[in-house]
């Protein structure tokens, strides 16, 4: 097999997210590895708490920590309630790499996790359950077309780092929503609209409905 470098996933992860990112997914793939049986879907699903410290990540930073991956495809995340699912379908072939890489056979990758699992029972009091400060659902409310909430709802967590961006979000959308554009039934897709907002730090300009510029919207814009 070729340098995990090589592979055309993986790449696009350390291009986005660093080395930082890279560690992560390796991290994830000894996670999931560790309870891995023949026949089995190779899945593994958690509660925040354990998920914030099998990757020593605070609580309110776990589902941003696997979504980051999840947009390079190489896992799929769904969460319950509290309980977080991770999903890697070609889990085989990077166990394989990872073995190769570390010189670990499985069995020590399983009782590393054991010895994880002992420690998380002793360290669950300082973990607290921790709910996500999320304002998608009021960031996306106004929206007039919203084809795929799921995937919008997936950037918002990518995208949304600090305070200053959820407030430079709201603001971006309330320019957009008041534009001409939109006025006329042209709607961009929300998901990739979080993404090129972001990269253009939440700056973008759109003429108003008056041809000059967008008046701040409105609420009561989108409920006659």
């Amino acid at each position: 097999m070729t340098s995990s470098h090589d592979d055309e996933k993986l790449a696009d992860l350390i291009s986005r997210f660093g080395h930082a990112g890279y560690g992560v997914w390796w991290l994830v793939v000894e996670i999931v590895a560790s309870v891995l049986e023949t026949g089995k879907e190779p899945e593994v699903t958690y509660p925040v708490s354990k998920w914030s410290h099998l990757l020593s990540v605070r609580g309110s930073h776990v589902v941003k920590t696997l979504v980051k991956l999840e947009v390079t495809h190489l896992v799929t995340v769904v969460r319950h309630d509290d309980d977080i699912t991770v999903r890697i379908p070609n889990l085989l072939k990077y166990r394989d790499e990872y073995s190769r890489k570390s010189g670990e056979c499985q069995e020590s990758v399983r009782s590393k996790n054991r010895d994880r699992e002992r420690t998380d029972t002793e360290q669950r009091s300082d973990v607290t359950s921790t709910t996500i400060p999320d304002r998608f659902a009021e960031f996306i409310e106004p929206w007039p077309r919203v084809a795929k909430p799921d995937q919008a709802a997936r950037m918002w967590i990518s995208v949304i780092d600090t305070p200053a961006d959820e407030a430079a979000a709201f603001a971006a959308r309330d320019r957009y929503l008041a534009s001409e554009e939109v006025s006329r039934g042209i709607v961009g897709d929300p998901a990739r609209w979080l993404q090129d907002q972001k990269s253009a730090k939440w700056a973008g300009k759109w003429p108003g409905k008056n041809g000059n510029g967008s008046t701040p919207y409105r609420k009561d814009d989108w409920h006659g």
